[in-house]
């Protein structure tokens, strides 16, 4: 694949992913208020979700590096804000709502952590599910092993 080719797609993956991302930020503030980081805390559960899930049905199914880039590097890298987790949690701190501040900061950690467990576990069920679209040949981990070794 061009180089060309896969800057657009990640291009392309990350502008889908930053409107998303604002779009749950507009939902949010009008569903759930201003008092809570809703917006980033969803996105990031979310975001951890899919990387999950992408992650098992792209490596170890169907092995398509151009939907990795277009989703997992693209979309997801402009849906997911580690750096607004970052801000807000302080701008919790600094309001004085330590409490709400570790819940926030704690709380997000832990549910992406929960919740790319639970997409891997749904990505693996459909590579079993569906074994005529798994695609021959070794992971990605196999295949960084093997070029390690020969260098």
């Amino acid at each position: 694949m061009a180089r060309g080719t896969e800057f657009l797609l990640v291009a392309l993956g990350g502008a889908a992913g930053s409107c998303a991302r604002y779009l749950v930020g507009l939902l949010s503030t009008r569903w759930l208020g201003t008092g809570f980081p809703w917006a980033t805390t969803i996105v990031n559960v979310v975001g951890s979700l899919v990387i999950g899930f992408l992650g098992i049905v792209l490596t170890e199914g169907w092995k398509d590096p151009r939907l990795r880039l277009l989703l997992m590097v693209g979309f997801l890298g402009g849906f997911t804000t580690f750096s607004s987790y970052a801000i807000e949690g302080v701008q919790l701190w600094e309001r004085g709502r330590i409490a709400r501040s570790l819940v926030f900061l704690g709380g997000s950690v832990l549910l992406g952590f929960v919740a790319v467990l639970i997409g891997m576990a749904a990505g693996r069920a459909v590579v079993v599910a569906h074994p005529h679209h798994v695609a021959e040949g070794p992971t990605p981990a196999e295949e960084e092993s093997t070029s390690t070794k020969s260098s």
